[in-house]
């Protein structure tokens, strides 16, 4: 017999997602892996608060264009010092120069001087598909990465269209490691560990010589060694805590015709819920029938109820000092 796995729209806060990966339909008996993985939205702007000085600001309507010179940046400030890993994407136009990319800086630095009077290490990922890093004053070339298609004039790529691109450093024993890139949704490995540590106090985009449009920005953390507990049909099943990624997985056999699989994090007062159920036929063949099983007053009474249990697992995390 064939079922159907269907995911609900939980109660959650708006920088926190968490993202489901199951099959979309399962057997009778069969054992399935659910994975997910636990995220927190810290930047979702175009609004940089961090300009230096010297950038021109050019303004078409509520589009803002940026158009920098040596050095020149626009930033956020953050603090990833317990992150084991930061997801940034940038969505916009630009005109690039050499070393003109989303950047990262480390303490020391001191906005809104150009950074190469600051005596700080700068980790730069060019869009023009190349990795530098500056330690001591001094631009390393580290390696070519993937970098976004445009047209070249001399050393300045122009890109006209929006380009996706996202980048994913993790934290290797106090070392940042560039480990992929996303260009317009496509991931590519990358794996290049470099000598910048892994201490974050500035993200943003270089911008160099550049003229840059941005769309969309936005930098991401896993939620590591996060508790979740695991309820299948209101009867614990499962516990864990999500590893330095925010990743989390268990495995489920479907031993029922009626399932609901409801997967809390008592600390971060969230849950995601999983219903898998089905139907035969008179005549024997395999029948799907999709829809959601509650209704809608059912599933805020499950809400409520599920938040009233996180809130207690919480107090218990709480004493047990977690």
């Amino acid at each position: 017999m064939l079922f159907l796995l269907l995911m609900l729209i939980p109660t959650y806060t708006n920088s926190l997602m968490v993202q489901l990966s199951y099959p979309n339909s399962v057997y009778l008996g069969q054992n399935i892996e659910i994975k997910f993985s636990v995220l927190e939205t810290k930047i979702n702007s175009i609004n940089f608060p961090n300009i230096s000085t010297g950038v021109k600001l050019i303004k078409n309507g509520n589009l803002l264009t940026y158009q920098g010179f040596v050095a020149n940046y626009i930033l956020f400030p953050v603090n990833f010092s317990i992150s084991n890993e930061m997801i940034v994407s940038f969505v916009g136009i630009c005109n690039l120069s050499r070393i003109s990319g989303i950047v990262f800086y480390g303490q020391n630095f001191t906005p809104p001087l150009p950074d190469y009077k600051s005596n700080t290490s700068i980790l730069t990922v060019a869009l023009n598909g190349y990795l530098w890093q500056n330690m001591n004053n001094s631009w390393d070339l580290i390696g070519p990465i993937p970098g976004p298609s445009g047209n070249y004039i001399g050393d300045t790529l122009i890109i006209n269209k929006p380009v996706n691109y996202t980048v994913v450093l993790t934290d290797d024993n106090g070392k940042a490691e560039l480990s992929r890139v996303f260009i317009n949704g496509s991931e590519y490995y990358v794996g290049i560990k470099t000598n910048f540590p892994w201490n974050i106090t500035y993200v943003g985009f270089r911008l160099d010589n550049a003229t840059v449009r941005p769309l969309e920005f936005s930098v991401i953390a896993p939620f590591s060694d996060e508790p979740y507990v695991v309820f299948v049909n209101n009867h614990q099943y499962y516990s864990g805590y999500t590893d330095n990624y925010g990743n989390g997985k268990f495995t489920l056999t479907v031993n029922s015709t009626s399932m609901t699989v409801n997967i809390t994090f008592p600390k971060l007062k969230t849950f995601k819920v999983i219903n898998v159920y089905g139907e035969s036929p008179p005549q024997g063949s395999v029948g799907i029938k999709v829809e959601y099983p509650v209704e809608p007053m059912l599933i805020f009474g499950l809400a409520i109820a599920i938040t009233a249990v996180a809130f207690t697992l919480d107090i218990i995390y709480r004493r047990k000092g977690k």
